[in-house]
């Protein structure tokens, strides 16, 4: 199993002069015959945002984020929710892509 995330432009543009960002969302687990009621699955989702330093400046991260899904017959709970900030750069979706792997076995273990 691989994350492959997005380039870098995917998650933030500029349109008509302000910047727009774009989530990317996707999920481990779903059986393709039945989807997702039956089953645990593992979801993600990975978005840059902005932040404002004290001092005024303003800097841009990469947000990545999972949890568990429980399946319907548990009540479509969201269990076991982490996230983890990275540097807004190739090197931070590479990292962010390589930590979600490591939730994944770490919260996922039956699967592997």
């Amino acid at each position: 199993m691989e994350i492959k995330l997005p380039q870098l432009s995917w998650f933030r543009q500029i349109q008509d002069n302000r910047p727009v960002r774009n989530f990317f969302s996707g999920s481990l687990g779903t059986d393709p015959e039945r989807g997702s009621l039956r089953h645990k699955t593992f979801n993600y989702e990975v978005y840059a945002e902005e932040l404002k330093k004290d001092d005024g400046e303003e800097t841009i991260i990469l947000v990545a984020k999972c949890h568990i899904l429980l399946p319907w017959s548990q009540g479509l709970e969201r269990t076991d929710h982490q996230q983890k900030d990275f540097k807004f750069s190739t090197e931070g979706i590479e990292q962010a892509a390589a930590w979600i792997e490591a939730q994944y076995k770490l919260l996922m273990p039956e699967e592997q």
